[in-house]
C-alpha cells in the first residue's frame, strides 16, 4: 500500500480504537500520516450514565495520544442519534477535510454496520470520497455480518497499543462487552486465521473502493 496520508473517520469517540487501533499503530509505525476526525462525542449519552459533559472527549484525547496520533480533532457537529437530521453538514464537513487532507484513502464505519449513525457516516463518506480509496472497518458489535476483503496483520505491539488506548474509555469499559481484553484477542486471533496469516493478530475491512495512482 503507497500510502502517505490517511483520513480515519469515526462516528463516535470509541469508534477508531476499538475497530482499527492496531492498524493505526502500525501505519504510524511506517510514518504513515494519520488523521482522525471524530464527527460526535455523543455528550448527550454521557451526561445519562452522569458523567461530565467533556468526560468523553478527554478519554477519546487521551486514547489518540496513547496511539500517537497528533493530528486529531472532535467536531460535535451532530448529536448522537440524530446524524440523519444533519446529513447536508456531515457531508459539508467530510468535503472540508477531502481538501485541507487529500487523502490517499479513507477509514470510515463499513456498509454492514447497523448503527444508524454509522450508517449515515458511512454513506456520506461514500458520496464524498469516492473517487479515492474508501476501507470500512470492522465494529463486530453492530454487525450482522461482514466482508473480510482485506486483512491487516498485527503483531502484539500493535494490540497492545490498541488494548491499551482502549482503556482510556473508562466510562465505556464496564457496560460495553466489546471492551473485554478476552473479545479483542478473540477477534483479532480469529481475523488472523480466516487465512493463515504469519501474523499472529490482525483486523479486518470492508474494500469499498481501492486506487492504485
Amino acid at each position: 500500500m503507497n500510502w502517505d496520508r490517511v483520513l480515519v473517520i469515526s462516528s463516535h469517540t470509541d469508534d477508531a480504537e476499538v475497530s482499527m487501533g492496531g492498524t493505526i499503530s502500525k501505519l504510524l509505525e511506517h510514518d504513515v500520516e494519520v488523521f482522525h476526525h471524530v464527527l460526535s462525542s455523543a455528550e448527550e449519552e454521557i451526561i445519562k450514565l452522569g458523567y461530565d459533559i467533556d468526560k468523553l472527549k478527554e478519554e477519546s484525547k487521551e486514547a489518540n495520544k496513547v496511539l500517537g496520533i497528533e493530528k486529531y480533532s472532535i467536531w460535535d457537529g451532530v448529536k448522537v442519534n440524530h446524524f440523519n437530521k444533519k446529513r447536508q453538514e456531515l457531508a459539508d464537513y467530510l468535503y472540508s477535510l477531502k481538501k485541507d487532507i487529500s487523502p490517499d484513502v479513507v477509514f470510515v464505519n463499513s456498509s454492514y454496520d447497523t448503527h444508524q449513525d454509522h450508517q449515515v457516516t458511512h454513506n456520506e463518506a461514500v458520496r464524498i470520497f469516492k473517487d479515492i480509496g474508501i476501507l470500512g472497518y470492522e465494529f463486530p458489535y453492530n454487525n450482522l455480518k461482514f466482508s473480510y476483503d482485506l486483512i491487516i496483520g498485527l503483531d502484539i505491539i500493535h494490540v497492545e497499543k490498541k488494548l491499551k488506548a482502549m482503556k482510556c474509555f473508562r466510562t465505556q469499559k464496564d457496560i460495553r462487552s466489546y471492551f473485554k481484553p478476552t473479545i479483542v484477542y478473540g477477534t483479532l486471533q480469529a481475523n488472523a486465521g480466516r487465512i493463515n496469516l504469519r501474523y499472529p493478530y490482525a483486523e479486518a475491512f470492508e474494500v469499498v473502493r481501492l486506487t492504485w495512482l
